[in-house]
């Protein structure tokens, strides 16, 4: 019995009709009325009941029907998979990526994640990128994706929006903290010594503050939140920051309230508005999709 016997068969019964089958299958009928006898004469049974113009499954018939079907299904998974899997491994190359300080970059790690065993040639760079040295790195070419929380100009990036979002909020010591409750408002900003991220100054505050953002106490900014985060150990201020960003809670001596009414900052993926993309950057952007972005 060949694989090619159980494709006869399998478009025998779907077309109810051997000359139909033999049509489709580019072959003789009587060539295929052969094939068929003989399958039936190696099970040792018969597999249709034969009328002058049409054929239907026997009981034997339907359930090496079913069979035969999912053989079929498996023989072309497996081939399909070999071949995707040679294709695949010879994909290489290295990814490069400017990322603004968020949790959400856990989806680029999660996208890397499913495509690392398909393609194993792929790396990924990651660096550190702000509102300031992403566009100017896209431009130039040193970076391939720029992972930004600000407003990007969709007539000079094409973009795919993150699932989730950033929470704002205050990096405190626990016990300065205890005294303010479970999230502060933007009355109770002002009477607390801020420092502020650079991009979020410049960027993003005034977005959500407005004027407000005139009248807060600022003693000083930043670039990494790790950073603020040993100024605010030692007692010299709060630092305006994403939620997740640097462990807080019991045993770190931090806390994050988040600002209420709560500000959130989406995030997305750009890329050069008419960059023309590498398979490599194609795969990417496809499972990144998979996994949920827009």
């Amino acid at each position: 019995m060949e694989l090619t016997d159980l494709r006869y068969f399998t478009e025998t019964a779907r077309q109810e009709s051997m000359t139909r089958a033999a049509r489709a299958l580019h072959i003789t009928q009587p060539v295929l009325s052969v094939r068929i006898k003989k399958l039936e004469e190696e099970l040792g049974c018969g597999l249709f009941v034969r009328r002058s113009h049409s054929v239907t499954l026997t009981e034997n018939g339907r359930i090496f029907y079913d069979k035969a079907l999912k053989i079929l299904a498996l023989t072309e998974d497996s081939v399909q998979e070999i071949i995707d899997r040679n294709c695949s491994r010879e994909l290489r190359g290295e990814l490069r990526f400017g990322c603004a300080q968020s949790h959400n970059i856990r989806f680029i790690a999660r996208t890397a994640e499913a495509l690392r065993e398909r393609y194993p040639g792929i790396r990924y760079r990651i660096e550190s990128n702000d509102a300031f040295s992403a566009p100017q790195n896209l431009s130039q070419g040193s970076i391939d994706f720029a992972a930004v929380t600000f407003q990007a100009d969709y007539e000079k990036y094409n973009h795919i929006d993150f699932p989730g979002y950033d929470v704002w909020g205050v990096l405190m010591r626990e016990k300065d903290a205890d005294v303010i409750g479970d999230a502060v408002s933007v009355e109770q900003l002002r009477s607390l010594p801020l420092m502020i991220p650079r991009q979020g100054h410049k960027f993003e505050l005034p977005r959500f503050l407005g004027e407000q953002l005139d009248s807060l106490n600022i003693v000083g900014d930043f670039d990494f939140v790790f950073n603020a985060a040993q100024f605010t150990l030692e007692g010299f201020g709060c630092a305006l920051s994403y939620e997740f960003l640097v462990p807080t809670g019991p045993g770190t001596g931090l806390r994050f309230l988040p600002i209420k009414p709560e500000i959130r900052s989406p995030m997305q993926l750009i890329w050069q508005r008419h960059q023309i993309l590498t398979p490599i950057q194609e795969v990417f952007l496809e499972e990144l999709r998979r996994q949920g972005a827009k």
